[in-house]
């Protein structure tokens, strides 16, 4: 961890994070806001009921009950939403770690400082997950106010209890997008944009194929169900770990690989 480093990729960051974090705040407040009037509308419950199930679960849900905040918001924003909202930020910022650095011709430079080349990974996924953190603790905390302000039965627990897993999921996502870019740069944000697409829809055939349920495991989506997580409101730590792990080992193995690696390939 190179701490002038850190300060720079901050000084860099900052502003791109405190845009997301502005619209992913503004955005919140709207999906808030319509809560009641859109759960109010005569005969909606027949509609929806008739929704086909795959389709709800494609969206991160098993099913849309109006009653009930915890069951819109994950249909509406927890689920395939928010992987596209913060996925883009993610896939941009892992990106720059190395890509972005070497297409710019500033890595040459940086590197000739005193700073080892494992350092710069494993320094600007640091400040990477702490932009990640940053910005789900906006979501969570908007989704409180929010929530109380329009009285619409948010569960407060189940909201903490969920940060945790959103943090660990986006930091997988995170370190092994690094990883593909310090593997192939000039494809690395499309390949794990493709990548992450792939492992989504994998989740969604485990869930969906009776027969083809064992596949579920492979995809880091299986241990991210916002659903049960709002529901039970404690934080399931085995598949925080799983994820956190998945994170961890891919920046590892991408610093080990950047350290040893021809640069100008």
């Amino acid at each position: 961890m190179n701490l002038n480093l850190a300060r720079k990729t901050i000084h860099d960051r900052w502003r791109n994070t405190l845009f997301y974090g502005i619209g992913i705040v503004a955005y919140t407040l709207m999906i808030t806001a319509i809560y009641p009037s859109f759960s109010n509308i005569p005969d909606i419950d027949k509609l929806l009921e008739n929704y086909p199930e795959d389709l709800l679960r494609l969206f991160g849900g098993t099913q849309f009950d109006l009653t009930n905040f915890n069951s819109y918001i994950n249909v509406e924003f927890l689920g395939l939403m928010l992987v596209i909202i913060l996925g883009a930020y993610v896939f941009t910022f892992a990106r720059s770690v190395t890509a972005g650095e070497i297409k710019e011709g500033t890595m040459e430079l940086l590197i000739t400082q005193p700073i080892e080349r494992w350092e710069v990974v494993v320094t600007k996924s640091a400040v990477m997950l702490a932009g990640i953190t940053a910005l789900m603790v906006s979501v969570v905390v908007s989704l409180i106010a929010f929530g109380a302000m329009f009285d619409v039965g948010a569960s407060y627990a189940g909201l903490a209890a969920y940060l945790p897993v959103a943090i660990a999921l986006f930091f997988c996502i995170a370190g092994y997008s690094v990883l593909i870019a310090v593997l192939v740069p000039r494809h690395g944000a499309m390949a794990a944009v493709g990548l992450t697409i792939a492992l989504y829809l994998l989740n969604f055939i485990g869930e969906s194929v009776k027969s083809v349920r064992w596949v579920r495991y492979a995809s880091i989506f299986h241990y991210y169900n916002p659903a049960n997580v709002l529901d039970s409101g404690s934080v399931p730590w085995i598949d925080v770990a799983v994820l956190a792990g998945v994170g961890i080992a891919s920046i590892a193995v991408a610093a080990y690989i950047f350290q040893h690696r021809d640069i100008n390939l």
